[in-house]
C-alpha cells in the first residue's frame, strides 16, 4: 500500500465513522421526538378522559335534576288534583247554602201567607 492510498482509506473511514454518528445522532433526534409524540399521546389521552369523566358527571347531575323535575311536576299536579277537590268540596258548599237559603225563603213566603 502506498501513504496516498492508506491515506484515503483512513479519509473514507472517517467518512464512513462521521455518517455513521450523524446518523446514530439522527436516530437519537427521531427518538427523542418518538417519546415527545408518545408522552403527548398520552397527555392528549389522559385529557379526554377527564372530559370524558366530567361528561358523565354533567350527565349524571342533569339526570338527578331531570327526576327532580319530574318529582316537583307530580308534587305540583298533587297540589292541581287538592286544589280542584277543595274547589269541587267548596261548590258543593255553596249549592247546599243555595239550597238552604231557597228553603228558608220559602218558609218565610209561606208564613207570609199564613199570617
Amino acid at each position: 500500500y502506498s501513504v496516498s492510498s492508506v491515506a484515503e482509506h483512513d479519509t473514507v473511514r472517517l467518512d464512513t465513522l462521521s455518517r455513521v454518528s450523524q446518523n446514530m445522532i439522527l436516530s437519537g433526534l427521531i427518538l427523542c421526538l418518538v417519546s415527545q409524540h408518545i408522552k403527548l399521546s398520552d397527555l392528549i389521552l389522559s385529557r379526554v378522559s377527564q372530559h370524558m369523566i366530567l361528561s358523565d358527571l354533567i350527565l349524571s347531575r342533569v339526570s338527578q335534576n331531570m327526576i327532580l323535575s319530574g318529582l316537583m311536576l307530580s308534587r305540583v299536579s298533587q297540589h292541581m288534583i287538592l286544589s280542584g277537590l277543595i274547589l269541587s268540596r267548596v261548590s258543593q258548599h255553596m249549592i247546599l247554602s243555595g239550597l238552604i237559603l231557597s228553603r228558608v225563603t220559602q218558609n218565610m213566603i209561606l208564613s207570609d201567607l199564613i199570617l
